[in-house]
């Protein structure tokens, strides 16, 4: 298995047992960065927009939209 999926796996475990599936911690207007690159809506559902970072590819960003 390459170390991306191993990495993506551990982010989503993570996510699901500090239990932040609530989107009641990111309102709309929210920012959500991450070093990987999973949309937060598998994450936390609710509708993201991707937000433009000046082409660094180390960190990824979202904004929530509703």
């Amino acid at each position: 298995m390459p170390i991306y999926n191993i990495k993506r796996q551990h982010h989503r475990f993570l996510v699901n047992t500090l239990s932040y599936k609530s989107l009641d911690m990111y309102p709309i207007g929210s920012v959500y960065t991450s070093t990987i690159n999973t949309d937060p809506k598998e994450l936390f559902g609710g509708e993201w927009k991707t937000i433009d970072n000046n082409n660094n590819t180390v960190i990824y960003m979202w904004e929530r939209i509703s």
